[in-house]
């Protein structure tokens, strides 16, 4: 896909335009584009109509260029509705991840479900400016990166980490030999809740263990296991009920 001047195309492996797909036109400049595995093409900018249409600053099209009519993403927060999109990244469960600006009240990171709702457990941050490149990593946690300097008015030229709150395992070794109870330790906020469940299948999950965390680090046993019987096809995860 290429976004030129108002519009957008596409591009052949060759690099000669793609026939096939309709040119798109937009009344100002695309400044973000993001094509999702079924095809559909996420665009952000801060133009105010896709062919015509009237639209918010993100539309959704589908494969064969149309306006997706079906996707209506909430982008009001308290600050009011942003004047584009600058950023556009698709998190781990399907959500969005986008980087907006809020004219006055500042750029914004905002977090979107698979449905489109904003996530109000997301933590909109002002930056002094958009971050371009957005970057989930395993604990839910958001790298940026952009011509910012400050985020929420500390000083954090070019780049900046949000926390997450996504638990991420490591393995412990037994306690005594390979016989040993399953051990699993993962990074936690200080009094929050987690669940330690196992499951043969991946599909089929059965609670294991609950504990409060203390620390930012967390050990969680499977005492009816052994090491030996974990590494035969049982599989663990950590959950952190209500969390993203």
């Amino acid at each position: 896909m290429v976004a030129n001047f108002s519009s957008l195309e596409r591009l052949l492996a060759s690099g000669d335009p793609d026939f096939s797909f309709p040119t798109v036109f937009f009344d100002r400049p695309p400044r973000a584009l993001c094509v999702l595995r079924d095809g559909r093409i996420l665009v952000g900018g801060e133009f105010t109509t896709v062919n015509g249409e009237t639209c918010p600053p993100l539309v959704r099209l589908l494969p064969d260029g149309s306006l997706d009519l079906s996707f209506k993403p909430d982008l009001t927060l308290p600050e009011g509705f942003p004047a584009g999109v600058w950023a556009i990244s698709v998190t781990e469960g399907g959500g969005l991840l986008l980087a907006c600006d809020f004219g006055s009240a500042g750029y914004r990171v905002l977090q979107l479900a698979v449905d489109g709702k904003l996530d109000a457990r997301f933590v909109n941050l002002p930056l002094s400016h958009a971050p371009t490149t957005l970057i989930e990593q395993l604990d839910g946690g958001v790298l940026l990166a952009g011509p910012f300097q400050t985020v929420n008015g500390v000083p954090r030229p070019g780049i900046a980490r949000l926390v997450g709150d996504r638990p991420v395992i490591t393995w412990l070794p037994p306690a005594s030999n390979s016989g040993g109870p399953v051990r699993l330790v993962t990074r936690s906020q200080p009094g929050a809740t987690y669940v330690l469940q196992s499951s043969s299948d991946l599909v089929h999950w059965t609670e294991v263990a609950t504990q409060v965390a203390t620390g930012c680090t967390l050990q969680m046993e499977d005492p009816g296991a052994a090491v030996a019987a974990a590494s035969a096809g049982r599989f663990y995860r950590v959950q952190r009920p209500g969390a993203r």
